[in-house]
């Protein structure tokens, strides 16, 4: 996924991302130009590695760290459209 594919989502569409590495910013950069680009989306980070992500994100944003189950993901985002 490019950046101007990111630029033309409508969040009202419940669009998803996953951002695997690869793309023009990292993800806590992504977060950052999703939030300011459309604030009312929720944001959900993981990862295995940087547990102090939670930090550098956007308020309200929810992280998980890796490996998550299923569960954790549905009640996450249960919790965030309730």
């Amino acid at each position: 996924m490019r950046l101007n594919t990111i630029k033309k989502a409508d969040p009202t569409r419940g669009h998803g991302l996953v951002e695997r590495g690869g793309l023009l910013m990292d993800g806590v950069k992504l977060a950052h130009a999703v939030r300011h680009r459309w604030p009312p989306v929720h944001i959900i980070a993981t990862s295995a590695y940087r547990a102090a992500l939670i930090d550098e994100l956007p308020t309200g944003s929810v992280f998980l760290h890796k490996p998550y189950s299923d569960r954790n993901i549905i009640g996450t985002l249960d919790a965030l459209t309730a």
